[in-house]
This record gives C-alpha cells, structure tokens and sequence, in this order.
C-alpha cells in the first residue's frame, strides 16, 4: 500500500515515546491497520468505504518523516500528508471522489482527539462535515489511537465519541450560499442569514495543466471576457518555470477593471492551492461579487497525452512541482462549487 521508499522513511522516523511507546512511525501504522480491521464499525462498511478507510490508514503519517522536529514532534503531517497522498493515488488511477475522501480523512485524521479542547470547534467541525465524512474520520481517528502504546488511549477514545457526538448535533446547515462563504470568511453565527447584491459574477477556473479548463469556457463561458494566465505568459513571452510576477500583477489589474465595471468575467489559472486561489478569491469577494469555482481533471495518463500535444507544454519538472501542492476546492471556497471530469 506504500511506495518502499516512504516504508523505509517511516521505519527510520522516531516518535516521542511518552505517544508512542512502539516507537517508529511504520510499528505504529501497521498497528493502525490492524486496529482498523478489527473494528465491527468497519468491518460492518461496504466494500469501497473500507477500501477508503485502509487507504487513509496506511497513509495518514506518511508525512511524519518530512515535518519531524527535534522534540519528535510533527507539525503539519497531516495536511502535508495529504498533499502527498493525492499524487500517489491519482496515479495509481483511484477515482476523484474516493481518492479525495482519503486525502480529507487523512488531512483531519487528528481533530477528533483534539477539537474538544479548541475554543474555534465549531468552524472546524462544519467544515469537515461540508467535505468528509464524519462517521468514517471517527473510525479512523478510533483506529489511531488504539494502534498505539501510550498512558492516555481511553481519554482518546472519549475525546473521539466527543467528537462523533459533536459532529451529529452539528450538520453543516446554512440559510444560503452567500451566508456559507461569510460564515467561513469572517466568523459568527453560523445560522445568520447575510443578504447580499453581488455586482457581477466571477468563475474561477483551477485545474492541472491540460485537465481541461479551456474546453469548459468554450462549452460554457458564454463569450464571457476571459483573464487567462497562459494566454498572458504566450503575450509576455514567460516560460511556465520563470517567475511568474508580472503575469499576474497583469492578470490581477484586468480583474479589477471588470470587477470595478461590475462586468462578468472568467479567470483561468491552475489555482491548485488553496492559498494560491484565496488571493485571487479575496480580490473577488473584495468587489462583492458572486464567485463560482470551476474545477476539471482528467485521468493522469489522459493529462500527460494533452500536455504533450500542447504548442508550448508545460514542463515535467513544473507539472511534478504542481501534483506536490495540489489542492482541489473546498465546499466553503465560494458561493458555488462545480467539479467537471473531462
């Protein structure tokens, strides 16, 4: 289920004793796994949702090794863990849904034994509950701390039924979208309900290269101006590996001369990170304007065909940089989310 050179990494990373008394992180995955099987919750799940499940126990430390301090903590294993997973099973042709809800397990797997102590747990456990499934993150999360030798297992297990708890007297439940990405924007009361006269409508592409953006605004843009940042790099003659700042200080002054007209437009960029799209996210909701995120993908081996029929293909070195910080849109991003496999 592991690549051997991530097997090797988690055999040789050590973890702190006082958490992990079977010491390196590869014991205590296996452990996981073990753990996991042998839980009637999941042994009473359907075929794929096991599947899922094994998927993100296997994987959810994979990142230990990358993010290990002196003190044998880890901070940001987890999120970074996910971004590692995805490659891994795109590649290995998982489809886009499960592949996904694998990365999110893995990407939350610690919350259930530690939001019952965070002063923000409501926001968190909405925000799971938009785009993971809670009763699978409690498995798993249940599966962690059993495949582990340490004092404090039991108080745990109580902080993950806490969580489960939480989690069932708390859907996600928002009186509209424009309410939704407020909420998770600035704050408050999450059942408040925030009027709102959006003065045009933005789309938002994001995608890897060639997954298909450009076929979606020709089928879909209805001759809506475009801002295209490849279309920019082929004006300003910038390779996709050179530095891309004037590309996009020239994107971004576009935007706002539609956003200041109330014009409708398209932005298309790859925006594969969540910190990449939120700068461009930010500019939109600045204007309030109404912003429909548009993501694509295409199998990989389809990706790879595309790239290379491309005038100008972007190069392996940077699509390899890409797959490292790929991150497909949250629920809570915008006001409207459309996924398209093409």
């Amino acid at each position: 289920m592991l690549k051997p050179e991530w097997e090797r990494s988690l055999r040789d990373c050590p973890q702190n004793p006082e958490h992990h008394g079977e010491g390196d992180v590869l014991t205590h995955t296996q452990m996981v796994v073990s753990a996991l099987k042998a839980d009637p919750d999941f042994q009473a799940l359907s075929e794929p949702e096991r599947e899922t499940l094994e998927w993100a126990a296997w994987l959810h430390d994979v990142a230990k090794p990358l993010c290990l301090q002196p003190d044998l903590s880890c901070p940001g294993h987890a999120r970074k863990g996910s971004q590692m997973a995805r490659p891994f099973l795109y590649q290995r042709g998982l489809d886009r849904q499960r592949r996904e809800q694998v990365c999110n397990l893995v990407r939350y797997h610690m919350v259930p034994y530690r939001l019952i102590d965070a002063t923000d747990w409501q926001p968190q456990i909405l925000a799971i509950g938009l785009n993971t499934r809670c009763d699978l993150l409690t498995i798993l999360a249940r599966a962690d701390a059993r495949g582990r030798i340490c004092r404090d297992q039991q108080k745990l297990l109580d902080q993950i039924e806490l969580f489960a708890q939480l989690a069932r007297e708390n859907p996600p439940s928002f009186a509209d979208d424009h309410s939704l990405v407020t909420y998770f924007r600035k704050g408050g009361d999450p059942h408040r309900v925030v009027f709102h006269q959006p003065r045009c409508r933005v789309t938002v592409m994001s995608g890897l290269p060639a997954a298909g953006k450009d076929h979606w605004i020709a089928h879909h843009g209805q001759g809506q101006p475009v801002v295209s940042l490849d279309g920019l790099r082929e004006q300003l003659d910038v390779s996709p590996d050179d530095d891309q700042g004037e590309v996009i200080q020239t994107a971004r002054e576009l935007a706002r001369q539609h956003l200041r007209a109330g014009r409708d437009f398209i932005w298309n960029a790859t925006n594969l990170s969540q910190s990449i799209r939120n700068r461009t996210l930010d500019l939109c909701f600045d204007y309030e304007a109404e912003v429909r995120l548009v993501y694509v993908e295409a199998p990989f081996a389809e990706l790879e065909r595309r790239n290379l029929a491309r005038s100008r293909p972007v190069p392996a070195g940077v699509v390899e940089r890409m797959l490292r910080r790929w991150e497909p849109p949250d629920r809570q991003e915008a006001h409207e989310l459309v996924i398209q496999s093409l």
